[in-house]
């Protein structure tokens, strides 16, 4: 502060006035880290304007220090959210079964998704139950019965399916 201040020249100026100004400036800048003070004068002797007030200062200061406070309220705005969340009540598990229960989601539903995965709707799946459900034609035929046999040698065909089956083999060999 006395470096900045001792660059402009004041002729009028006696040892009192000048102790004053210096208190103002002290006084101004108490409350403030030294860092930013220092930060402060540096960017002013940059400009070289004109002598600075303590409320020039006090705005480079503010500017200087900004970064860190916007940083602090970032932090406190986050920590009152999660304050906020952490408030928010658990309910029971009953209580969760009731809200999926009116929402649709009950188990037999789920059951009843999870037994036909391809159904389009809901409705859909609830009336294919396990019980109605067809199983795949391939249960349901013998092993050498005619459809069978066309479906191995459309498989043999395949070039991508033998490759596969190469693979795989090779695979299991080593």
């Amino acid at each position: 502060m006395n470096v900045v201040l001792g660059l402009y020249f004041a002729p009028d100026q006696d040892p009192q006035v000048a102790a004053g100004v210096r208190e103002e400036f002290v006084r101004a800048l108490a409350p403030y880290p030294t860092w930013a003070v220092h930060r402060a004068f540096d960017d002013w002797t940059r400009t070289m304007q004109r002598r600075p007030s303590p409320g020039d200062i006090v705005i480079l200061v503010g500017k200087a220090m900004r970064p860190i406070t916007d940083e602090l309220a970032r932090r406190d705005r986050l920590a009152s959210q999660q304050a906020l969340t952490d408030q928010t009540e658990r309910v029971s598990a009953e209580a969760a079964q009731g809200i999926l229960a009116r929402a649709g989601f009950t188990p037999q539903r789920m059951e009843a998704v999870r037994a036909a995965p391809m159904a389009g709707t809901f409705a859909e799946a609830e009336s294919r139950t396990t019980e109605e459900r067809r199983p795949h034609w391939s249960k349901t035929v013998a092993y050498d019965s005619p459809e069978m046999e066309a479906l191995r040698r459309a498989r043999a065909g395949n070039k991508m399916i033998a490759d596969a089956v190469n693979h795989q083999n090779r695979g299991n060999a080593a």
